[in-house]
Order: C-alpha cells, then sequence, then structure tokens
C-alpha cells in the first residue's frame, strides 16, 4: 500500500502523540481510562490504526477495560505497513506489540519508549 493511499497525517502528530504517551505514565488509572475512552476523529488509515494500537496498548499495561472504538474497521489497515526501510521489517515484525501487529502496523517499540523509561504499570 503506498504512502499516498493511507493519507498524510497533521503536521503535528508526532509531537503531539509523544507529549500525550510523557503524561498518560504519570496519570493515575481514572485519567488513563478517562484520555482513552472517546473515540477520537479519524485523521487517515495509518495514524487510525495506531492511534487505535496505542489505547489498547495503554489499555493492556494498565490493566483497565479496552474501549469498544479500537475494534472499528477503520481501525485495522487492509495490508501490512511498515516504519522505517526495507531492511527493517524483519526488526519491525520481532519488536512491534500486539496492539500493532494485529492492526498490520509495524511500527518498532520507538513510541512505547515512555512506557520504559519512566516505567508505568505493569
Amino acid at each position: 500500500m503506498r504512502s499516498a493511499e493511507l493519507g498524510d497525517p497533521p503536521r503535528d502528530y508526532a509531537p503531539m502523540m509523544k507529549q500525550y504517551l510523557d503524561e498518560v505514565v504519570n496519570m493515575a488509572v481514572e485519567e488513563v481510562l478517562s484520555s482513552i475512552a472517546q473515540e477520537p476523529v479519524p485523521i487517515s488509515p495509518i495514524f487510525d490504526a495506531h492511534i487505535a494500537g496505542m489505547a489498547e496498548y495503554i489499555a493492556d499495561r494498565y490493566a483497565v477495560e479496552r474501549p469498544a472504538w479500537i475494534e472499528g474497521m477503520p481501525r485495522f489497515l487492509p495490508e501490512p505497513v511498515f516504519f522505517g526501510g526495507r531492511r527493517s521489517h524483519q526488526h519491525m515484525l520481532v519488536s512491534t506489540n500486539d496492539a500493532m501487529r494485529r492492526r498490520n502496523l509495524f511500527c518498532g517499540e520507538i513510541t512505547l519508549q515512555a512506557f520504559k523509561s519512566k516505567g508505568a504499570a505493569k
């Protein structure tokens, strides 16, 4: 699938996601639930899948119920999409978490460093 078919993200998507993850690691469980409860507005297929994968990953890390919206079809990609170049595909296959993998989104663990460095739940 070509990136043009996936849509372009807002320019500030990556910094906003990083800021959100930095904040989540310091939230109480109730705040975490509240932050993932409402379905976000669709952006583009790849980023809709990414947001749903992050919500699923966060819910699992905090042992809270996953929001129902993450299971909707717009939150899954029909074909595998890999971040990085072709040479990194094998690494992405191994290092991508289950929440992203089941959405056909192979992005590795880079976006999850906040949880590792700050010792989030679980």
